[in-house]
């Protein structure tokens, strides 16, 4: 399930590596979403590898706790998973998110959707077929003003089902060559 990968993610993560997480969120009453960063912030020390000679366990483990776990789990605890969007632009949100000091600066990276995957934007629409990228590059747009951007970055995508149909081999190879472009240093494709 979403939580269980989820929380597995989170508690993989070794201290000082960030944790960002996003949401594709509607724009007020304007058509289109932008991307919203709920949480931002570097794992800290849980305590358990600390000596108490040196430090203190018990407050780096409240501390853990209080600042990194609570936070996150009321997030995705407050997340509605049933809402739909009525656009979903993905290749918007990774551009954006691929751009900010935090993520372009960071040495070990990697983006994990968990998502349809079915774009969905003034631009592009999985729902009316997979224009293939070497297309939308002669079309010259700027969502795909993205060559490069995530290179070296590894990319793991949780596919939530939705619709069967769109969400086949095409699609999957689709989001392939879209990283590929990107220069992505590997793309995982998991069923939820």
């Amino acid at each position: 399930t979403f939580l269980d990968e989820f929380k597995h993610l989170r508690d993989t993560l070794k201290v000082g590596e960030r944790f960002s997480f996003y949401v594709i969120m509607q724009d007020g009453d304007r058509p289109g979403a932008r991307a919203v960063r709920l949480f931002s912030k570097c794992r800290l020390e849980d305590g358990s590898q600390t000596d108490f000679k040196i430090g203190n366990p018990k407050r780096q483990k409240r501390r853990f706790q209080e600042e990194f776990i609570q936070p996150l789990e009321r997030i995705v605890n407050g997340l509605d998973y049933t809402q739909k969007a009525v656009a979903t632009p993905i290749l918007e949100t990774l551009r954006e998110v691929a751009r900010t000091p935090d993520f372009a600066s960071a040495k070990m990276r990697k983006v994990v959707l968990f998502s349809n995957l079915l774009e969905n934007s003034e631009h592009i629409s999985h729902y009316g077929g997979y224009e293939s990228i070497a297309g939308l590059k002669e079309r010259s747009l700027l969502v795909l003003d993205t060559q490069g951007i995530l290179a070296g970055v590894e990319v793991i995508a949780f596919q939530i089902p939705d619709i069967k149909e769109l969400q086949g081999p095409a699609h999957t190879k689709w989001w392939r060559d879209y990283f590929e472009y990107t220069g992505a240093a590997g793309f995982e494709l998991k069923r939820i």
